[in-house]
């Protein structure tokens, strides 16, 4: 009778012992202050806060030269006369009432659209 009581004991132990682990692996990687060595040497906060502001701003310098190039790969794309010669084919779509006798239907201006297209079949 007493073997079920040890057993339990132990598996409450474990389970707190992993727990335990888990707060501790959440707080040094979340909360604990980060220190960054150089060249064998510990940072202080001061520093470390110093180094990641450059790592910052030089990444930030970075994406700005990026979006240059590409506004001016930009301008040289839309300033193309193949660019320049497309033609707009684009079909106004005039206003309708929201609700309709039959939703399943084709809307009335795609009707139209349809038999000026090909008056023919009319």
């Amino acid at each position: 009778m007493q073997t079920p009581s040890i057993k339990r004991l132990v598996v409450n132990i474990a389970i707190v012992v992993v727990v335990a682990g888990i707060f501790f692996a959440a707080y040094t990687f979340f909360v604990k202050e980060k220190t960054v060595s150089v060249d064998g040497g510990v940072l202080d906060s001061n520093e470390n806060q110093a180094l990641i502001i450059g790592t910052e701003i030089s990444s930030t310098l970075k994406e700005l030269k990026d979006l240059q190039l590409s506004i001016s790969a930009s301008k040289n794309i839309f300033g193309m006369s193949v660019f320049k010669s497309l033609h707009d084919f684009s079909v106004a779509i005039p206003e309708e009432d929201v609700k309709r006798e039959n939703p399943f239907l084709p809307p009335q201006w795609k009707v139209e659209l349809e038999r000026r297209m090909n008056p023919s079949s009319k």
